[in-house]
């Protein structure tokens, strides 16, 4: 399994980051699970980074406002549910790409929306592409 899909993955998008102008804004959605040792938690959205990382930091800081204004009714979080320096792919990339090159960035969504992912999509699209402009 690593071999077939994990490994080839990681490769294209190291390809793609050295192939690209940089910087480079990597953008990893990802969900988690909405009750976590028998305790709710109060996120909906988590938008992890690396806090030492200006790019990433100020990238994040707009990110959020942005969904916060398209979706007010959901709670918005930096570095939550998982703190943005925990071991990952982009951790791992960010040891081989400065800050001024790199900005790795995972989204959090929560579970809870798996089965109504419609109802927010379009929002979370529409704050993404905001927050580049």
């Amino acid at each position: 399994m690593i071999s077939t899909f994990y490994q080839p993955y990681r490769d294209k998008i190291q390809q793609q980051i050295d192939q690209s102008a940089k910087p480079v804004l990597h953008l990893s959605i990802h969900s988690f699970t909405p009750i976590w040792n028998g305790v709710e938690r109060d996120v909906d959205i988590g938008i992890l980074f690396d806090p030492n990382r200006t790019l990433e930091k100020e990238y994040c800081e707009q990110l959020k406002l942005t969904f916060e204004k398209k979706l007010p009714n959901q709670s918005i979080k930096l570095n939550e549910p998982y703190k943005g320096t925990d071991d990952g792919f982009t951790t791992w990339l960010r040891k081989r790409y400065p800050d001024k090159e790199y900005a790795g960035i995972e989204l959090e969504v929560n579970q809870k929306y798996a089965t109504h992912l419609s109802s927010i999509q379009q929002e979370i699209f529409e704050a993404i592409e905001a927050s580049l402009k």
